[in-house]
């Protein structure tokens, strides 16, 4: 009987405490200010987004990378409201997007061999037609810039399995197959 009185002192003490604190955020909002109203409610929805996100992940370790991200900014709340994921695997695994299939009329890789002879021209086509900038798809395949205009200007000749793997996926991933692909 005991422990439940406690816990209903305890239950009152931080019920006064909220009722406390949401007198002292009327205080601190001008409710004639829209700005102010504005600001407020802002706050008060990234605290509500904060304490879904401690109940979510209270280690804020990624559920699908097991990477730690301290920042309340760095987390996406599906809209379900049931998991949290980080912002980077989010963009890189959005399971609800349809992908729309689109053919590309260019091949982008010739004389396969233990590496494969790239077609400068064609990537550089093929990249346009997919509507992808040149610092976008070095950032995509984790390679600089520069690397990406030695490639498109036929200064690299060849590139491995991996990569060239890596250089479809990126298409694939925006809903176009190349002649490789097929």
């Amino acid at each position: 009987m005991n422990e439940f009185k406690d816990a209903s002192l305890r239950l009152q003490d931080y019920q006064n405490k909220v009722a406390q604190y949401e007198r002292e955020l009327g205080k601190k909002c001008d409710w004639e200010n829209p700005e102010d109203v504005a600001l407020h409610k802002h706050e008060m929805r990234f605290a509500d987004r904060v304490d879904l996100l401690n109940l979510l992940v209270p280690n804020r370790i990624c559920p699908l990378c097991e990477k730690l991200r301290i920042s309340s900014r760095s987390w996406v709340i599906k809209i379900d409201k049931k998991l949290a994921i980080c912002r980077s695997c989010f963009q890189r695994n959005i399971p609800d997007k349809k992908v729309k299939r689109m053919e590309i009329s260019r091949s982008l890789f010739s004389n396969i061999t233990y590496r494969f002879d790239i077609d400068a021209f064609g990537l550089q086509a093929a990249r346009e037609e997919a509507n992808i900038s040149e610092w976008e798809f070095a950032r995509r395949m984790g390679w600089s810039h520069s690397y990406q205009c030695k490639i498109e200007s036929g200064q690299v000749k060849t590139v491995d399995l991996i990569t060239a793997e890596s250089i479809l996926g990126v298409f694939r991933e925006n809903g176009f197959i190349t002649k490789d692909c097929l």
